[in-house]
């Protein structure tokens, strides 16, 4: 979700992975039994998994924002020390950016409404926590226009007037120093010429204005000067001799320059990006030939349909499949598989099929191999046939990943990397005891495994019979995953007759329970060998490592440090 665009509209002035806790009795959205968690356990899970502000299969976007606020006030004045713990990880470990932001402005606004602005993190250069809440979540460099923008469509009245003189009377100082030390952080020449665009309701101009940022470098004093300059005095602002790299970009883009005829060499020292030539008019082949170079991981992950659409040569192809096929490249671009999912389906080349698959399975490194015997249990239900990416805006024709997608690839991804795997869908009305067993076939690609999986009927729909299915598959297992989003079925309740999700298993074997859309009522009761995560994404295997030892009922900030 962007919250920095022209449109933003300013309001009116103001009037919990491991160590998830329940804490009563409820029922879920099927009127089964279920469990209540504490405010950091169901914090945790919704800010983990779900996209920020998207509608669910059993909840509203709105009802998810306003719930996910709610939670944030509560545990703000409870436990400032963890929420900042939980940002943190949240935008650097858990690469969940939105939520991340909005997480640390509402914490920050509790703080300033309950009188605590003031309170310290012993270890953390003295400042006020309000103020690294609001910094935690600002990592890349259209973040804090976009935390500007949150807090002006929130608490309103937020602008830089005519002339550069500013107006911010309802921008609360720790805010406005949060938001100044996250620009600090990644302002840089070719952050500038990447995210400081005129498109943005809030530029860097604005922050600079409204927050006021000292830095103390040589360099980043020059390129906010510049900034400014740039934005009052047009064309005629001049370039400092600091910054080489807007310099050159200064003058490669001065009048009509056909920029897909400069060489590489020109393009890169003046961080120009493959955006700057698509402005220039219709992406040609030859034009996407001289953008290939510039583009990052993602930016050429995103385009393999362009590509083929403007029939670029198969040398330029070349050098695309072997980025894609990086080790390297593929660890730092920390993309989940199904990124990699959707891709595979919406290029139409067989000359992307392949590295595709490739970098699927390099994707999954940190997927451990677990000893044992492990039972996987993945939910296809008709609730877990909604989408998985709320943020994708889908090609034409392209099938976007569902929920059950993402849970039966990281099924896959497991029983691929250990030997002991017995590996089920579950739903209600279709199989036998409700559960289809999924053979992985040695060898073969998690891409491949996962379009059988598909296509051969895995996805059951119907209800959710999360009691019988257990029963009928566990056999002495070391340890039980279940990928759901948790709602089992009331009508399945019946065929349980052993009390409880938690209890179709002996209390002695781990069950790990995956929640991929994070709903308020739990189906387990937190307690020793049960444990439930929040999303899925590569960290959802390193949970299991976490909570497999004795610090089990520890946050993974808390792991980490």
């Amino acid at each position: 979700m962007a919250f920095n665009t022209k449109n933003t509209t300013p309001a009116k002035a103001p009037k919990p992975a491991a160590a998830i806790q329940t804490v009563g009795v409820t029922t879920n959205a099927k009127g089964a039994p279920a469990f209540v968690r504490n405010a950091k356990s169901e914090l945790f899970l919704l800010a983990v998994g779900r996209f920020f502000g998207k509608d669910t299969f059993y909840e509203t976007g709105l009802a998810g924002t306003d719930r996910l606020v709610g939670l944030v006030k509560q545990v703000a004045v409870e436990d400032p020390s963890w929420l900042l713990g939980f940002v943190g990880w949240l935008r650097n470990s858990g690469y969940i950016r939105t939520a991340a932001i909005v997480i640390g402005l509402e914490g920050a606004k509790a703080l300033l409404d309950a009188g605590l602005t003031d309170v310290r993190v012993e270890g953390r250069e003295g400042r006020s926590i309000t103020r690294q809440l609001v910094s935690a979540g600002v990592q890349r460099g259209d973040e804090p226009g976009e935390a500007l923008a949150y807090w002006a469509s929130k608490y309103g009245n937020v602008k830089v007037k005519e002339g550069g003189r500013n107006s911010a009377p309802h921008l609360p100082s720790p805010v406005k120093r949060g938001i100044a030390d996250g620009l600090i952080r990644v302002a840089t020449e070719r952050a500038s010429a990447k995210w400081n665009t005129a498109s943005k309701g809030f530029d860097w101009a604005d922050v600079i204005m409204l927050t006021h940022p000292k830095t103390g470098q040589r360099k980043q004093e020059a390129l906010f000067k510049y900034t400014l300059d740039r934005k009052y005095k047009g064309t005629a602002a001049e370039v400092p001799w600091l910054l080489k790299t807007l310099s050159a970009r200064k003058e490669l883009l001065a009048g009509e320059a056909d920029l897909a005829e400069a060489s590489t060499e020109e393009l890169q020292k003046a961080g120009i990006r493959w955006e700057n030539i698509a402005s220039q008019g219709e992406m040609t082949a030859a034009k996407w030939e001289a953008a290939i170079p510039t583009m990052g991981y993602m930016a050429q992950l995103r385009n393999l349909r362009n590509f083929d659409q403007a029939g670029i040569s198969n040398a330029a192809a070349l050098a695309v499949q072997a980025k894609l096929i990086d080790p390297d490249e593929v660890a730092k671009s920390k993309q989940f598989p199904l990124r990699f999912l959707t891709a595979f389906t919406a290029a139409p080349s067989l000359r992307w099929s392949y590295p595709l698959a490739i970098a699927a399975d390099l994707s999954l490194t940190r997927v451990p191999s677990l000893a044992g015997r492990t039972l996987i249990l993945v939910d296809t239900s008709g609730s877990m046939n909604a989408d998985w990416n709320g943020d994708d805006k889908p090609e034409s024709g392209i099938v976007r990943p569902k929920l059950w997608d993402a849970a039966a690839l990281f099924g896959i991804a497991l029983a691929k990397r250990s030997a002991g795997v017995d590996l089920y869908s579950y739903s209600g009305g279709r199989w036998p005891n409700h559960v289809k067993q999924f053979r992985v076939v040695e060898g073969a690609e998690t891409l491949k495994e996962l379009k059988r999986w598909q296509t051969e009927g895995f996805n059951g729909g119907g209800g959710t019979p999360t009691i019988p299915a257990l029963q009928a598959t566990f056999k002495d297992h070391d340890r039980v995953l279940l990928l759901t989003d948790e709602q089992h079925d009331y009508r399945t309740w019946a065929l349980g007759t052993v009390g409880g999700v938690d209890k179709a298993i002996p209390a002695s074997v781990p069950l790990f329970t995956f929640n991929l859309a994070g709903y308020v009522a739990g189906q387990t009761e937190s307690k020793e060998n049960r444990y439930t995560f929040g999303g899925l994404n590569d960290r959802a295997f390193e949970m299991i490592s976490w909570v497999s030892d004795a610090a089990a009922q520890t946050w993974p900030w808390e792991r980490a440090a």
